[in-house]
């Protein structure tokens, strides 16, 4: 028994022993076994694949740690997946820059930048402004717009969202409808706007992952809390209920959270809505919309909301809009 040794590592702040094992004359390496609260929890003896002493589990801890060894290899793995995709990701922001050169020689301001939408995939963003305060048409960068988009399909990328922006209105959602550019609710857009930003996202991403949306919508959860937001998607619900006798009409109705809730940067959510058409029809058809918005209101005063709403004309087109805070 003078080859059995027991010995104590970190005494003051570790219940693990290593007790030395016998082992044949002339051996040139050592095994011990270690334990804690007087169990065997494994061994620790000379590994010749990892050219060096290495710790062995006991069979019933085995799996476990393989499998936290495995996801933590995993983990590595997609760490280097997504460092290579910049990679690939960099060239094709290269391409959409070269091909985004006719429109700088139109006086317009194009960037082509990378964006996180996850954590683990990015997208790529296409800001396209024109120099100065000017205003520009969908027309005016049609082309160049559509063999950008028309790149982006061939190497297996896709929209994952599009927004233009005008000062009055703030930011909205846009797509592509052929070669025509809508809202979402269809409506052609064909007055000028100030912005367009264009978010391309690999296409297994888009179907297999989650989408930006639902990315913004934890985020609004976890700033406002679940209860909070799930009240103002019942206000939301309610409130595109109560449109759909004024959109028959031909009136466009837009309803969801401001664009400032969106990005999480409300202290409190707001609500959003917008009462667009022409001015012909607005004018024709505005006491309807009158009785919309007092509808509205005495719905949503009732609830102990806060409202505001301004009325204004942006290239024949006259939009009412609500706001509306908890």
């Amino acid at each position: 028994m003078r080859y059995l040794k027991t010995y104590k590592l970190f005494e003051s702040k570790s219940s693990l022993k290593f007790t030395k094992q016998p082992s044949k004359k002339g051996a040139k390496t050592e095994t011990y076994n270690v334990v804690k609260d007087g169990e065997v929890i494994g061994q620790i003896k000379w590994s010749s694949r990892m050219r060096g002493y290495a710790f062995l589990p006991e069979k019933e801890h085995d799996d476990e740690i393989k499998k936290f060894i495995k996801d933590l290899m995993n983990k590595r793995k997609k760490s280097k997946l997504l460092e290579s995709n910049w990679y690939e990701m960099k060239d094709h922001i290269d391409v959409l820059s070269d091909m985004s050169m006719y429109l700088w020689d139109k006086e317009f301001n194009v960037q082509v930048a990378d964006e996180i939408i996850s954590r683990e995939h990015q997208c790529i963003v296409v800001n396209i402004v024109k120099k100065g305060p000017n205003k520009f048409t969908y027309p005016e960068i049609k082309q160049e717009l559509l063999e950008m988009v028309g790149y982006m399909d061939r190497e297996g990328w896709e929209i994952l969202n599009m927004e233009f922006t005008h000062i009055s209105a703030g930011p909205l959602y846009c797509k592509l409808d052929g070669d025509k550019l809508v809202n979402m609710s269809g409506e052609e857009i064909d007055y000028q706007f100030d912005q367009l930003i264009v978010k391309f996202v690999e296409k297994d991403i888009k179907t297999n992952e989650s989408t930006e949306e639902d990315i913004h919508r934890e985020r609004m959860i976890k700033k406002y809390g679940l209860e909070e937001i799930e009240e103002c998607d019942g206000v939301i619900k309610n409130i595109s209920d109560m449109a759909l006798e004024v959109e028959d009409s031909g009136i466009t109705v837009l309803v969801g959270y401001s664009p400032m809730t969106y990005m999480s940067a409300e202290s409190t959510p707001k609500i959003s809505v917008s009462v667009i058409a022409n001015e012909i029809l607005f004018a024709g058809k505005i006491a309807d919309i009158d009785i919309f918005t007092d509808t509205l209101l005495s719905y949503v005063k009732s609830l102990g909301f806060s409202i505001g709403k301004n009325t204004f004309t942006t290239d024949r087109k006259m939009t009412r809009q609500i706001l509306i805070q908890k």
